[in-house]
């Protein structure tokens, strides 16, 4: 199998280039939050259908995640993202044009296959930017690929929503994975042949091991889908925030992510235990929330608990991407992973917020989104105790990147 591409400054540039072109994936999804409200009032569309919206991109992944990862290595790395930011910049220049909601929701569709392919192709991509040894480190930095993109996506609004509207967005939201796209070409090689990587066959992949870590990423997913989706909402109501101030809270939270993210790869190569780190992180997610809605407690002290939680969901994810070096038997491997991984994401991305949505009709107070993350990341910390990564793969290296 071939040695990580390149000298260490291509290697590097490898693991920069992917980690932006996954963050310009992920800003589909901060566009998607900050322009609802505009394209509401322009459209006068249903709330239902606006949730459909948002909900697409999951809905794609918890059905199909690991097919995207047997298409990407077939198809190669290379490609399957080049393809991934095409689709994701040409939907997203189709919604700027959407005259209607049902053109939105199509232009959403394809923005969806595209995200799936670059969420499977890219993290096996930055793995092979990689020598053996730094490979958790390098997928801790390919772990806030979706932190960045959303806090893009949000800054871009926040500075230029009220000059260009939601369809300039659009198309802002379009020029980027453009330009990730052209510095993926100019990085990464083109492949000599489109032959697929081979892989360890579907009963070595599917061990119990990769089905835990899935589960880990659908307790992870669930819970912070539900903290960020409904962060919002709930500082408007029992903090009395403004709506602008409550979107700033948030987007400064999203931003505590990425300092955790790029420590817990670090983490894992120096021999910290996955499951120390996944333990611990799942219960600051169970616990901090609850100072959110503590009466006695000042402004001051909610808001740490807002910082805790954020720092410490940062870690999750990281040490699921970071097993994929350690996980992986074959070279093909990495792309199912990370597609299985993806798909675990898209269950609990929508099993969270409907779980809490749900005992919030019943009950009728924010306390319920509170219980319902805080069962989530509990469920987490019991899985995290049965996580082991310590046997070695059978290597490490990637091969050729497709």
């Amino acid at each position: 199998m071939a040695e990580p591409i390149g000298d260490t400054g291509t290697q590097w540039r490898v693991v920069f280039v992917g980690t932006i072109g996954g963050a310009a994936a992920a800003m589909q999804v901060g566009k998607a939050g900050s322009t609802l409200p505009l394209i509401r009032s322009e459209f006068g569309a249903d709330i239902s259908l606006l949730a459909i919206y948002i909900s697409i991109v999951s809905l794609l992944a918890a059905a199909a995640g690991m097919g995207f990862g047997l298409a990407t290595r077939k198809i190669g790395l290379r490609r399957s993202a080049s393809a991934g930011l095409i689709l994701i910049a040409l939907a997203s220049l189709l919604g700027a044009g959407a005259q209607g909601a049902a053109l939105l929701l199509f232009g959403r569709v394809i923005e969806a296959f595209g995200f799936a392919l670059c969420t499977s192709a890219l993290p096996a991509l930055v793995r092979s930017g990689a020598a053996p040894q730094q490979q958790s480190l390098v997928m801790g930095i390919w772990a806030s690929w979706m932190p960045v993109g959303v806090a893009m996506a949000m800054a871009a609004s926040a500075a230029l929503l009220n000059q260009i509207g939601w369809r300039g967005i659009f198309v802002v939201s379009a020029l980027v994975p453009l330009l990730a796209l052209a510095a993926l070409w100019v990085t990464v090689p083109k492949p000599p042949s489109a032959k697929p990587l081979p892989f360890s066959g579907y009963k070595s992949i599917l061990r119990p091991d990769v089905v835990i870590l899935a589960l880990v990423f659908v307790a992870f997913s669930a819970a912070n889908m539900i903290y960020m989706g409904f962060l919002p909402t709930i500082l408007v109501d029992v903090l009395a925030m403004s709506p602008a101030r409550a979107n700033l809270v948030v987007f400064l939270a999203v931003l505590f992510l990425v300092p955790t993210n790029l420590l817990g790869g670090r983490w894992l190569d120096r021999g910290v235990s996955a499951q120390l780190l996944l333990v611990s992180s799942f219960a600051l997610m169970a616990v901090s929330p609850v100072a959110i809605m503590l009466p006695d407690l000042p402004e001051w002290a909610r808001l740490c608990g807002i910082v805790v939680f954020a720092a410490a969901a940062g870690v999750p994810p990281a040490v699921i991407w970071g097993a994929i070096p350690k996980l992986g038997r074959a070279p093909g491997d990495a792309p199912i992973l990370s597609g299985i991984f993806y798909q675990g994401a898209g269950i609990g991305q929508i099993a969270g917020p409907i779980a809490a949505g749900m005992i919030y009709a019943a009950m009728q107070n924010w306390w319920s989104a509170i219980w319902a993350m805080a069962a989530f990341s509990l469920f987490g910390a019991l899985l995290g105790f049965f996580v082991r990564l310590t046997r070695p793969a059978i290597s490490r290296k990637i091969g050729n990147p497709g």
